[in-house]
Parts: C-alpha cells; sequence; structure tokens
C-alpha cells in the first residue's frame, strides 16, 4: 500500500503535469481550458505555493477486512 507521502507527491506531480497540458492546449474552446485551470489552481493553491511551508493536511487511515 501507497504510503501518504506518497500519494501526496503523486497528487501534486498529476496536478502541475495537468496544468502543463491545460496551458499547452490548442482548442477553440479555450474559455473552457482557462476554467479547468483556474479551478485546478484554486483548489490546489496551497500545495502549490512555494512559501507556504507547513500544510494541515487530514487523511482516514485504511481499514482492512
Amino acid at each position: 500500500m501507497e504510503t501518504l507521502e506518497q500519494t501526496l507527491e503523486d497528487t501534486h506531480t498529476w496536478v502541475v503535469d495537468r496544468l502543463y497540458t491545460l496551458c499547452d492546449t490548442e482548442t477553440d474552446d479555450l474559455l473552457s481550458v482557462i476554467e479547468d485551470a483556474h479551478a485546478l489552481q484554486a483548489e490546489f493553491s496551497e500545495w502549490l505555493n512555494p512559501n507556504t511551508k507547513d500544510h494541515e493536511i487530514v487523511s482516514l487511515e485504511y481499514i482492512g477486512d
């Protein structure tokens, strides 16, 4: 099972990659792409700010069988 740290790292990497992909998209529906990128940035703004030293993360421990 993945650790919490690995899950957070994977999520951060996905968000950054997705933002780059959206910014690189050529489409006729540019407004939709901008809205998607803005929504992602707003949702993960705390994670994307390099000046934020501590993050408050709440996680539920996996309860197995």
